[in-house]
């Protein structure tokens, strides 16, 4: 496959999935066909050790802008258009949460949505001090659809999860870090020199130890 809305790059045992559809950087349809096949190709890959997903730009990961391609501008979807675009994030999604290979999930500026729900299934998350993040489904008369739900509260807590989800409410990357969203929040000009320590880390680790934790 020749990606289009991703670059996919390998060097010194790291894939790098990086989003490339400015100006929004959502997850359109395009864009999870190409993330599933990057994964697939990263898992499959004997000299890759550690995954790294990311935005160009200035790294803020939208969410659904798939549902805009569909039906008409308020996002008329039929059910059964509904279901097919959310059985795939899901698969693709537990694909990320399930590869027997660390996944670093990086947000510069934060994530929203969808693409929050895509740095969830990451193994880490790397993000800067002042990243703003949302689940902001229930202001659309939605729900976190794409595993939303189920692994926010097991990352934050039952308490806090239903702070996030039924109120829409914004957090910057130093509230996430605290309550346990993302593994670590710092100066946006440290991301990363801080994936690259953690990318480092890993690689000094045993790979059969890891599929097996």
């Amino acid at each position: 496959m020749k990606p289009n809305s991703i670059r996919y790059e390998k060097s010194q045992n790291v894939a790098r999935i990086v989003k490339n559809n400015p100006p929004q950087y959502g997850m359109t349809k395009e864009m999870l066909v190409e993330m599933k096949w990057a994964i697939e190709d990263a898992g499959q890959d004997s000299d890759i050790s550690v995954i790294v997903i990311s935005a160009d730009g200035d790294g803020f990961q939208l969410g659904a802008t798939v549902f805009g391609e569909i039906g008409d501008k308020d996002w008329n979807l039929s059910p059964l258009e509904w279901r097919d675009i959310s059985k795939f994030a899901h698969t693709l999604f537990r694909s990320i949460e399930t590869l027997e290979k660390p996944v670093i999930g990086v947000a510069k500026t934060g994530a929203v949505g969808g693409g929050l729900e895509n740095l969830h299934a990451c193994d880490f998350v790397i993000a800067s001090e002042n990243a703003k993040f949302s689940q902001p489904e229930v202001n659309l008369g939605l729900i976190a659809g794409w595993g939303g739900t189920q692994r926010l509260t097991r990352l934050v807590g039952w308490r806090k999860a239903k702070e996030l989800l039924l109120t829409g409410v914004e957090i910057d990357g130093k509230e996430a870090e605290a309550i346990g969203l993302i593994n670590k929040a710092v100066p946006i000009e440290l991301v990363d020199e801080e994936v690259e320590k953690l990318c480092d880390r890993l690689k000094s680790c045993a790979p059969v130890a890891w599929s097996y934790t």
